[in-house]
């Protein structure tokens, strides 16, 4: 499945706004998202086919293989481990992010 465009509901006194993002406006690495996920933070994950995108409520951080130390930057799966790190899903191995570091490590085979 393929969803062409993400986007984002603000509230604000009076309603709502909702906001579109892509790769055609930059904010996305990739328009083929395989995954969207909303972290204890209130980070928005979302998992292209080429890359991972973070987004704070105010601007996106692009993360890929380069960052992700791994052969493939093929995002199909996301999850919070119970210390807030984010797991990541590629199509060469599960990378973690650690969020006090700000860096990816690859999961080492068991």
């Amino acid at each position: 499945m393929h969803l062409p465009i993400a986007g984002m509901v603000h509230a604000q006194e009076g309603g709502y706004r909702f906001l579109h993002f892509t790769h055609a406006g930059g904010e996305l690495p990739h328009d083929g998202i395989r995954v969207i996920f909303e972290d204890s933070r209130h980070d928005i994950w979302i998992g292209t086919q080429k890359g991972l995108c973070r987004y704070d409520g105010e601007r996106f951080s692009v993360f890929d293989k380069v960052h992700f130390g791994v052969e493939s930057d093929h995002v199909s799966a996301l999850a919070e481990a119970p210390d807030g790190n984010i797991w990541v899903g590629t199509d060469d191995g599960i990378v973690v992010y650690d969020v006090q570091s700000g860096g990816f490590s690859p999961l080492a085979p068991q």
